[in-house]
């Protein structure tokens, strides 16, 4: 019976052991990937300055601050123009919100979304 009893403590420590290391060590492992999501996706508001489709480059100039220049891509999602970098670049002058992520010193857009012209 004592053998019983020492395999059944034994196991159940195990258990307890194993349990409890996965729960401290999981948000550990997942707090860098939740924090880099976080620090990698910023917002930009200000006035479009300039688009160069050629060179997949704007330009934008928030109320405050120098002149902030952003990549874009293919996958760039482009609201409020004609929906490609050719309609961005007739907007010139509009209020424009860029999300965007670092990807070593460049600012690489994901979504660039014009404003309406106020009349």
């Amino acid at each position: 019976m004592s053998r019983l009893t020492t395999l059944a403590a034994t196991s159940a420590l195990a258990a307890f052991v194993l349990s409890a290391s996965s729960v401290w060590a999981g948000p550990q492992a997942q707090a860098p990937d939740q924090a880099q999501a976080q620090v990698q996706q910023q917002t930009a508001r200000g006035e479009l300055e300039a688009v160069d489709p050629e060179a997949k480059t704007l330009t934008v100039k928030p109320a405050e601050g120098a002149s902030m220049r952003f990549q874009f891509t293919d996958e760039t999602r482009i609201t409020g123009s004609r929906n490609d970098a050719a309609g961005l670049a007739t907007m010139t002058g509009q209020q424009v919100t860029v999300q965007y992520r670092m990807e070593g010193q460049n600012r690489v857009a994901t979504t660039i979304e014009l404003q309406p012209r106020s009349e």
